[in-house]
């Protein structure tokens, strides 16, 4: 993990290919919206948008194409599908004001990167939406 400073008071840490990262967005008036856009590929669910909340914070680690691992500690494998998933995100952002996702940075270069503990099974009459919007 390396720091890099955007400024004298903000520090940003850029993580490398194969991290696992946290990310945490917090409700605010200029974002009342998580603004986390989601994506299955390969019967795994990836970060295909940030705005919002996510994207107000400053030093969000958490970048498109990134693998989606967990939703408020709990991991996407306990969902039935991406549609459960987006559910969990809309609800709990909207009571809590605020959410905490984990996510894996697939390294570019590997296409095996993809790690089993984010497998979210597809015979799920939930997964059906294909899309990438919450």
């Amino acid at each position: 993990v390396k720091s890099k400073s955007k400024s004298s008071q903000v520090m940003v840490k850029e993580y490398e290919p194969g991290s696992t990262i946290v990310g945490v967005a917090q409700m605010k008036r200029k974002a009342p919206q998580h603004g986390l856009g989601l994506e299955v590929r390969h019967g795994r669910i990836y970060v295909s948008r940030l705005g919002g909340a996510f994207a107000a914070n400053p030093i969000n680690p958490v970048r498109v194409g990134d693998q989606l691992m967990e939703v408020e500690g709990v991991s996407v494998t306990q969902f039935r599908g991406v549609k459960a998933i987006r559910r969990s995100i809309e609800s709990t952002f909207q009571e809590n004001k605020r959410l905490s996702i984990t996510v894996y940075r697939p390294d570019p270069d590997d296409t095996s990167a993809s790690t089993d503990s984010s497998y979210v099974p597809e015979s799920s009459s939930d997964d059906d939406d294909d899309t990438p919007k919450v």
